[in-house]
Protein backbone atom coordinates (compact mmCIF):
# COMPACT_ATOMS: atom_id res chain seq x y z
CA UNK A 1 0.00 0.00 0.00
CA UNK A 2 2.83 2.41 1.38
CA UNK A 3 4.63 1.65 -1.96
CA UNK A 4 1.53 2.22 -4.61
CA UNK A 5 0.93 5.44 -2.72
CA UNK A 6 4.24 6.92 -2.90
CA UNK A 7 4.55 5.81 -7.04
CA UNK A 8 0.77 7.79 -6.65
CA UNK A 9 2.39 10.76 -5.56
CA UNK A 10 5.40 10.59 -7.68
CA UNK A 11 2.94 9.98 -11.08
CA UNK A 12 1.39 13.27 -10.26
CA UNK A 13 4.50 15.30 -9.47
CA UNK A 14 5.84 14.04 -12.92
CA UNK A 15 2.01 15.30 -14.74
CA UNK A 16 2.73 18.94 -13.31
CA UNK A 17 6.79 18.59 -14.19
CA UNK A 18 5.68 17.67 -17.83
CA UNK A 19 3.00 20.32 -18.30
CA UNK A 20 5.67 23.11 -16.97
CA UNK A 21 8.42 21.87 -19.58
CA UNK A 22 6.07 21.89 -22.44
CA UNK A 23 4.64 25.42 -21.62
CA UNK A 24 8.04 26.72 -20.87
CA UNK A 25 9.07 25.31 -24.49
CA UNK A 26 5.86 27.20 -25.64
CA UNK A 27 7.37 30.14 -24.33
CA UNK A 28 10.41 29.72 -26.17
CA UNK A 29 9.05 29.77 -29.31
CA UNK A 30 6.53 32.36 -28.48
CA UNK A 31 3.58 30.56 -28.72
CA UNK A 32 2.86 31.47 -24.88
CA UNK A 33 3.73 33.89 -22.11
CA UNK A 34 6.98 33.20 -20.12
CA UNK A 35 6.41 31.01 -17.35
CA UNK A 36 6.96 33.16 -14.72
CA UNK A 37 4.04 35.41 -16.23
CA UNK A 38 1.65 32.35 -15.57
CA UNK A 39 0.34 30.86 -11.87
CA UNK A 40 1.93 27.50 -12.59
CA UNK A 41 2.55 26.93 -9.33
CA UNK A 42 -1.07 27.81 -8.00
CA UNK A 43 -2.16 25.75 -11.10
CA UNK A 44 0.38 22.49 -10.38
CA UNK A 45 -0.42 22.66 -6.75
CA UNK A 46 -4.58 22.70 -7.32
CA UNK A 47 -4.19 19.43 -10.44
CA UNK A 48 -1.83 17.68 -7.86
CA UNK A 49 -4.77 18.18 -5.01
CA UNK A 50 -7.43 17.15 -7.47
CA UNK A 51 -6.01 13.97 -8.75
CA UNK A 52 -4.32 13.24 -5.22
CA UNK A 53 -7.16 14.16 -3.07
CA UNK A 54 -9.93 12.98 -5.72
CA UNK A 55 -8.20 9.30 -5.44
CA UNK A 56 -8.19 8.94 -2.08
CA UNK A 57 -11.45 10.55 -0.90
CA UNK A 58 -12.96 7.80 -3.65
CA UNK A 59 -11.09 4.91 -2.12
CA UNK A 60 -11.47 5.92 1.33
CA UNK A 61 -15.41 5.72 0.32
CA UNK A 62 -15.29 3.27 -1.73
CA UNK A 63 -16.34 0.50 1.10
CA UNK A 64 -19.11 2.69 2.70
CA UNK A 65 -20.51 3.45 -0.87
CA UNK A 66 -20.45 -0.11 -2.27
CA UNK A 67 -22.61 -0.79 0.58
CA UNK A 68 -24.66 2.32 0.43
CA UNK A 69 -25.70 2.34 -3.33
CA UNK A 70 -26.42 -1.62 -3.76
CA UNK A 71 -28.13 -1.88 -0.05
CA UNK A 72 -26.05 -4.81 0.68
CA UNK A 73 -27.24 -6.82 3.45
CA UNK A 74 -24.10 -8.18 5.14
CA UNK A 75 -23.07 -11.50 5.90
CA UNK A 76 -22.25 -12.91 9.23
CA UNK A 77 -22.13 -16.64 9.16
CA UNK A 78 -25.00 -16.88 11.65
CA UNK A 79 -28.18 -15.88 9.52
CA UNK A 80 -29.33 -19.29 9.49
CA UNK A 81 -29.78 -19.67 5.78
CA UNK A 82 -27.82 -22.44 5.02
CA UNK A 83 -26.43 -21.06 1.27
CA UNK A 84 -25.65 -17.52 3.06
CA UNK A 85 -23.84 -19.32 5.86
CA UNK A 86 -22.15 -21.31 3.26
CA UNK A 87 -20.50 -18.90 1.15
CA UNK A 88 -19.57 -17.19 4.55
CA UNK A 89 -17.68 -19.94 5.74
CA UNK A 90 -15.98 -20.74 2.27
CA UNK A 91 -14.91 -16.80 2.30
CA UNK A 92 -13.03 -17.27 5.60
CA UNK A 93 -11.70 -20.39 4.04
CA UNK A 94 -10.41 -18.53 0.92
CA UNK A 95 -8.96 -15.22 2.85
CA UNK A 96 -7.16 -17.80 5.48
CA UNK A 97 -5.63 -19.66 2.06
CA UNK A 98 -4.69 -16.18 0.01
CA UNK A 99 -3.26 -14.44 3.19
CA UNK A 100 -5.48 -11.70 4.03
CA UNK A 101 -7.86 -10.67 5.87
CA UNK A 102 -11.81 -12.05 5.37
CA UNK A 103 -13.52 -9.25 3.80
CA UNK A 104 -16.89 -8.01 4.92
CA UNK A 105 -19.35 -10.08 3.01
CA UNK A 106 -22.86 -8.73 1.73
CA UNK A 107 -25.62 -9.93 -0.58
CA UNK A 108 -27.63 -7.02 -2.79
CA UNK A 109 -30.90 -8.04 -4.27
CA UNK A 110 -29.98 -7.71 -8.37
CA UNK A 111 -31.03 -10.03 -11.22
CA UNK A 112 -27.61 -9.88 -12.54
CA UNK A 113 -25.41 -12.95 -11.82
CA UNK A 114 -22.52 -10.88 -10.49
CA UNK A 115 -20.04 -10.14 -7.51
CA UNK A 116 -17.65 -6.95 -6.66
CA UNK A 117 -14.95 -6.48 -4.76
CA UNK A 118 -13.37 -2.95 -3.32
CA UNK A 119 -11.74 -1.24 -0.43
CA UNK A 120 -9.28 0.78 0.64
CA UNK A 121 -7.11 -1.79 1.57
CA UNK A 122 -6.55 -5.15 2.13
CA UNK A 123 -7.42 -5.23 5.42
CA UNK A 124 -10.57 -2.95 4.80
CA UNK A 125 -12.75 -4.19 1.77
CA UNK A 126 -15.84 -5.78 0.91
CA UNK A 127 -17.10 -8.11 -1.31
CA UNK A 128 -20.87 -7.95 -2.44
CA UNK A 129 -22.80 -10.95 -4.22
CA UNK A 130 -25.98 -10.48 -6.12
CA UNK A 131 -28.95 -12.45 -5.09
CA UNK A 132 -29.27 -14.10 -8.82
CA UNK A 133 -25.39 -15.70 -8.34
CA UNK A 134 -26.49 -17.47 -5.07
CA UNK A 135 -29.72 -19.31 -6.98
CA UNK A 136 -28.45 -19.61 -10.60
CA UNK A 137 -24.29 -20.88 -9.91
CA UNK A 138 -23.22 -23.62 -8.22
CA UNK A 139 -21.12 -24.19 -5.12
CA UNK A 140 -18.19 -24.84 -7.31
CA UNK A 141 -18.95 -21.73 -8.82
CA UNK A 142 -19.63 -19.04 -6.23
CA UNK A 143 -16.48 -20.26 -4.56
CA UNK A 144 -14.77 -19.75 -7.94
CA UNK A 145 -16.35 -15.96 -7.58
CA UNK A 146 -15.34 -15.84 -4.41
CA UNK A 147 -11.54 -16.62 -5.04
CA UNK A 148 -11.51 -14.27 -7.91
CA UNK A 149 -12.49 -11.24 -5.77
CA UNK A 150 -10.06 -12.00 -3.37
CA UNK A 151 -7.59 -12.25 -6.12
CA UNK A 152 -8.35 -8.48 -6.66
CA UNK A 153 -8.20 -7.94 -2.86
CA UNK A 154 -5.07 -9.82 -2.23
CA UNK A 155 -3.50 -7.60 -5.48
CA UNK A 156 -4.32 -4.27 -4.09
CA UNK A 157 -6.40 -4.05 -7.72
CA UNK A 158 -8.87 -1.59 -5.95
CA UNK A 159 -6.21 0.88 -4.93
CA UNK A 160 -4.42 1.17 -8.05
CA UNK A 161 -7.77 1.71 -9.75
CA UNK A 162 -8.63 4.48 -7.62
CA UNK A 163 -4.95 5.69 -7.74
CA UNK A 164 -4.75 5.84 -11.22
CA UNK A 165 -7.81 7.26 -11.93
CA UNK A 166 -6.73 10.38 -9.89
CA UNK A 167 -3.31 10.83 -11.90
CA UNK A 168 -5.20 10.88 -15.23
CA UNK A 169 -7.82 13.41 -13.69
CA UNK A 170 -4.61 16.01 -13.08
CA UNK A 171 -2.93 15.03 -16.64
CA UNK A 172 -6.36 16.08 -17.83
CA UNK A 173 -6.79 19.04 -15.96
CA UNK A 174 -3.68 20.48 -16.85
CA UNK A 175 -3.60 19.97 -20.05
CA UNK A 176 -7.05 21.34 -21.22
CA UNK A 177 -5.95 24.35 -19.20
CA UNK A 178 -3.22 24.97 -21.47
CA UNK A 179 -4.55 24.46 -24.50
CA UNK A 180 -6.95 27.00 -23.79
CA UNK A 181 -3.91 29.28 -22.68
CA UNK A 182 -2.46 28.46 -25.70
CA UNK A 183 -5.23 29.14 -28.16
CA UNK A 184 -6.35 32.44 -26.77
CA UNK A 185 -2.51 33.91 -26.75
CA UNK A 186 -3.06 33.27 -30.90
CA UNK A 187 -6.05 35.11 -31.01
CA UNK A 188 -8.11 38.23 -31.46
CA UNK A 189 -8.85 39.49 -27.54
CA UNK A 190 -12.56 39.74 -28.95
CA UNK A 191 -12.13 36.03 -30.15
CA UNK A 192 -9.89 34.71 -27.49
CA UNK A 193 -12.02 33.71 -24.61
CA UNK A 194 -14.86 31.77 -26.95
CA UNK A 195 -12.18 30.11 -28.79
CA UNK A 196 -9.92 29.61 -26.02
CA UNK A 197 -12.81 27.96 -23.94
CA UNK A 198 -13.90 25.55 -27.42
CA UNK A 199 -10.22 23.91 -27.23
CA UNK A 200 -10.46 23.40 -23.47
CA UNK A 201 -13.47 21.56 -24.18
CA UNK A 202 -12.08 19.50 -26.90
CA UNK A 203 -8.75 18.93 -25.09
CA UNK A 204 -11.03 17.88 -22.24
CA UNK A 205 -12.66 15.58 -24.61
CA UNK A 206 -9.97 14.05 -26.30
CA UNK A 207 -7.18 13.42 -23.62
CA UNK A 208 -10.11 12.28 -21.43
CA UNK A 209 -11.20 9.89 -23.69
CA UNK A 210 -7.13 8.94 -23.78
CA UNK A 211 -7.32 8.69 -20.36
CA UNK A 212 -10.12 6.43 -20.50
CA UNK A 213 -8.94 3.94 -22.79
CA UNK A 214 -5.95 3.66 -20.85
CA UNK A 215 -8.08 2.88 -17.30
CA UNK A 216 -10.20 0.38 -19.39
CA UNK A 217 -6.97 -1.38 -21.10
CA UNK A 218 -5.58 -1.74 -17.29
CA UNK A 219 -8.92 -3.14 -16.15
CA UNK A 220 -9.39 -5.51 -18.52
CA UNK A 221 -5.89 -7.01 -17.73
CA UNK A 222 -6.11 -6.55 -14.02
CA UNK A 223 -9.33 -9.37 -14.38
CA UNK A 224 -7.88 -11.53 -16.45
CA UNK A 225 -5.25 -11.72 -13.74
CA UNK A 226 -8.16 -11.81 -11.58
CA UNK A 227 -9.30 -15.07 -12.77
CA UNK A 228 -5.85 -16.99 -13.03
CA UNK A 229 -5.35 -15.64 -9.30
CA UNK A 230 -8.94 -17.14 -8.44
CA UNK A 231 -7.88 -20.33 -10.39
CA UNK A 232 -4.78 -20.65 -8.18
CA UNK A 233 -6.72 -21.03 -4.98
CA UNK A 234 -9.77 -23.26 -6.29
CA UNK A 235 -8.53 -24.77 -9.60
CA UNK A 236 -8.99 -23.70 -13.11
CA UNK A 237 -11.92 -26.51 -13.36
CA UNK A 238 -13.97 -24.18 -11.06
CA UNK A 239 -12.50 -20.60 -12.70
CA UNK A 240 -13.76 -21.96 -15.84
CA UNK A 241 -16.85 -22.91 -15.23
CA UNK A 242 -17.76 -19.87 -13.64
CA UNK A 243 -16.90 -17.64 -16.01
CA UNK A 244 -19.22 -20.09 -18.43
CA UNK A 245 -22.23 -19.51 -16.21
CA UNK A 246 -21.35 -15.76 -16.37
CA UNK A 247 -21.32 -15.95 -20.20
CA UNK A 248 -24.91 -17.63 -20.06
CA UNK A 249 -26.47 -15.00 -18.07
CA UNK A 250 -23.93 -12.22 -19.43
CA UNK A 251 -27.56 -10.29 -20.43
CA UNK A 252 -28.50 -9.43 -17.14
CA UNK A 253 -25.82 -7.39 -16.17
CA UNK A 254 -26.30 -4.17 -14.46
CA UNK A 255 -24.44 -1.76 -15.79
CA UNK A 256 -26.55 1.64 -14.35
CA UNK A 257 -23.48 2.64 -11.18
CA UNK A 258 -20.37 2.47 -13.72
CA UNK A 259 -18.15 3.10 -11.28
CA UNK A 260 -19.18 0.07 -8.92
CA UNK A 261 -19.33 -1.95 -12.43
CA UNK A 262 -15.47 -1.61 -12.89
CA UNK A 263 -15.08 -3.93 -10.30
CA UNK A 264 -17.51 -6.28 -11.02
CA UNK A 265 -16.63 -9.99 -12.09
CA UNK A 266 -18.65 -9.55 -15.11
CA UNK A 267 -18.99 -6.31 -17.16
CA UNK A 268 -20.70 -4.87 -20.25
CA UNK A 269 -18.85 -4.90 -22.89
CA UNK A 270 -20.91 -1.59 -24.16
CA UNK A 271 -20.08 0.16 -27.62
CA UNK A 272 -16.72 -0.41 -27.86
CA UNK A 273 -14.31 -3.46 -26.22
CA UNK A 274 -11.62 -0.89 -25.94
CA UNK A 275 -13.36 1.44 -23.46
CA UNK A 276 -14.68 -1.79 -21.90
CA UNK A 277 -13.08 -2.24 -18.56
CA UNK A 278 -14.13 -6.34 -19.04
CA UNK A 279 -12.24 -8.31 -21.30
CA UNK A 280 -14.86 -10.52 -23.18
CA UNK A 281 -15.91 -13.60 -20.95
CA UNK A 282 -14.88 -16.29 -24.44
CA UNK A 283 -11.24 -14.48 -24.26
CA UNK A 284 -11.39 -14.87 -20.13
CA UNK A 285 -12.49 -18.39 -20.71
CA UNK A 286 -9.99 -19.13 -23.57
CA UNK A 287 -7.07 -17.76 -21.35
CA UNK A 288 -8.29 -20.45 -18.64
CA UNK A 289 -7.99 -23.06 -20.84
CA UNK A 290 -4.44 -22.54 -20.51
CA UNK A 291 -3.94 -22.82 -16.40
CA UNK A 292 -3.07 -26.04 -15.41
CA UNK A 293 -5.96 -27.81 -13.45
Amino acid sequence: MIRRVVLFAATNLAVVATVWLVVSVLAAVGLLLEPTKLPLLPLGAACFAWGALGGFVSLARSRTAARRNLGMTLLDGNSGDGDRDWVHATLVDLASRAGVRTPLLGVYQSAEVNALSTGPSRKRSIIGISSAMLTNMSREEIEAVLAHELSHIASGDSVTMALLQGVLNAFVINWAHWGRRVAAKRLDERLADAVGQAVRLVLLLVVGLGAALLVARFSRRRELRADVGGAALVGADKMRAALRQLQRTSDRVDGSLPTLATFKIAGNLGLSRRLSTHAPLAARIAAMDKVTP
